[in-house]
C-alpha cells in the first residue's frame, strides 16, 4: 500500500508536469516537506535568511525553512532533479554525485526557459540551493570533512543556517576526516578574521575531540580573569519561556538544561533566541557547581550566547549575549577574539546598557568587579 501510494504521487506529479508543458507553461517546480503533500507547480524566487521563497501556483508568495523540505524539482535542471530522486530513494552516494554536478552546473531563468549559467542577474542563487541540498547528504553517508566544507561555503553567503544545516555525523576523532575538517575550520577562522561566525565555529570544532596541526592558543596567563558570572534574575523573557527563567534563577539548571532540549525539539525554527539564551545561562550556573566539568559547560555557554547573537540579532539580549561570549573567551584566554567581539558589541549595540559601557571598560582594560548588574 505504501509502495502504491508513492507510484500515484509520482503519477500524478507527472500528469500534472505534463499538462503544464502542454499548455506552454515552463516553470512547474515541486516543493514538499515532511509530512505534508507536494505544492506542484510553483516557481523557486529566491534563497536567502536560510529560507526558501516560492510562488505558489495560485501565485501566492510564501517560504520555507531550507533544512525542512524534503524533496524538490526544479524545472529544466537535469542534475539537481536526479539528485533529488536519489536521495529520495535513500542512494545517497548517487544522489551526492549528483548534487555536485549541479552546484558545477547551476542555472538561471530567462523568459521563463532554465538556461545553464550562473546565478548572476536572478534573485535565485541556484548554487547555493545544490549546496544546502549537498550537503546533509554527505553528511549521512559520515564524509564529514566534505560536509563541513560545504557548510562553510553556505555560511558564508547565508549565515543563519548556522545551527540548521550544521553536520552532525562526526566520525572517529582520530580519523583523517576530522583532522581535515579541523583544516577548514581553521582556514575560515584565519580568513573571516576574529567575528562572532569565527568564535562559533571554534568553540563548536573545540568540541570534537580531534587533534589541530597548529594548537590553539595558549590561555594567556598575565591577562586579569573576570569572576565567575552571576545570574541575574531581573531578566524578562517571552511568557511562553517563563518557566525557564524560573529554574535557572532558582539553580536547577539539569532541568532547565532539559527543558530547553524539549522547546528546541518542538519549535525548531520558531524566535528560539530567548530559548538559547537561557540554556547558555543554565550552562553557565552549572559550570560552578562542584561536580562541572567547568571548561566544556562554560565553552557550551558560548555557543549558545553566540547562537543569539547570530541568528537573532535584534534579540533584546543579543548585546548581552555578546559582551556574555566576550567574556567567556576572555576567561579561557583567547583574549584577541574577546576583544574583537567586545569591539563589535559596541560599534553593533552602542545605546545597549550596560553592556556597551562595560565593553568599553573591558576593552580600556580597567578592572571589573563583576558582570554588569541590571
Amino acid at each position: 500500500m505504501r509502495r502504491h501510494g508513492k507510484f500515484c504521487w509520482e503519477f500524478r506529479t507527472a500528469v500534472w508536469l505534463f499538462g503544464l508543458a502542454a499548455g506552454g507553461y515552463a516553470r512547474a517546480d515541486v516543493i514538499q516537506t515532511a509530512g505534508q503533500a507536494p505544492e506542484v507547480g510553483a516557481t523557486l524566487t529566491e534563497l536567502r535568511d536560510g529560507r526558501l521563497f516560492y510562488r505558489s501556483h495560485t501565485d501566492q508568495e510564501t517560504s520555507l525553512p531550507i533544512e525542512q523540505i524534503t524533496y524538490l524539482q526544479v524545472t529544466g535542471w537535469t542534475p539537481f532533479n536526479e539528485a533529488e530522486k536519489q536521495q529520495r530513494a535513500g542512494r545517497h552516494r548517487e544522489a551526492a554525485r549528483w548534487y555536485q554536478r549541479a552546484v558545477d552546473r547551476p542555472f538561471r531563468r530567462v523568459g521563463g526557459r532554465a538556461l545553464k549559467t550562473d546565478s548572476a542577474g536572478d534573485a535565485m542563487d541556484y548554487e547555493l540551493l545544490a549546496r544546502c541540498r549537498l550537503l546533509p547528504s554527505l553528511d549521512q553517508q559520515g564524509q564529514w570533512d566534505q560536509a563541513v566544507g560545504q557548510y562553510l561555503r553556505i555560511i558564508e553567503s547565508m549565515p543563519e543556517v548556522l545551527d540548521s544545516l550544521r553536520p552532525v555525523n562526526m566520525p572517529s576523532a582520530e580519523s583523517d576526516a576530522v583532522s581535515k575538517a579541523l583544516d577548514l575550520i581553521d582556514e575560515a577562522i584565519k580568513s573571516r578574521g576574529n567575528d562572532a561566525v569565527s568564535v562559533f565555529l571554534l568553540e563548536w570544532s573545540n568540541t570534537w575531540g580531534g587533534q589541530r596541526r597548529q594548537a590553539a592558543p595558549e590561555p594567556a596567563q598575565a591577562e586579569p580573569v573576570p569572576p565567575p558570572l552571576a545570574l541575574d534574575a531581573s531578566i524578562r523573557v517571552l511568557p511562553e519561556y517563563g518557566q525557564l527563567e524560573t529554574l535557572v534563577t532558582q539553580n536547577l539548571f539539569t532541568v532547565a538544561l532539559a527543558a530547553t532540549e524539549a522547546l528546541l525539539q518542538k519549535e525548531r525554527r520558531a524566535d528560539l533566541g530567548s530559548v538559547y539564551y537561557w540554556r547558555a545561562r543554565a550552562w553557565l550556573g552549572q559550570s560552578q557547581a562542584a561536580t562541572s566539568s567547568v571548561e566544556e559547560d562554560r565553552r557550551r555557554a558560548g555557543l549558545d550566547f553566540m547562537r543569539v547573537v547570530i541568528l537573532y540579532p535584534d534579540h533584546e539580549r543579543a548585546a548581552e549575549s555578546l559582551f556574555l561570549a566576550a567574556a567567556i573567551r576572555r576567561q579561557a584566554g583567547y583574549t584577541e577574539q574577546a576583544d574583537q567581539l567586545l569591539r563589535e558589541l559596541v560599534s553593533r549595540y552602542p545605546q545597549a546598557e550596560p553592556w556597551a559601557k562595560s565593553a568599553g571598560r573591558m576593552l580600556a582594560a580597567e578592572p571589573m568587579d563583576s558582570a554588569p548588574a541590571q
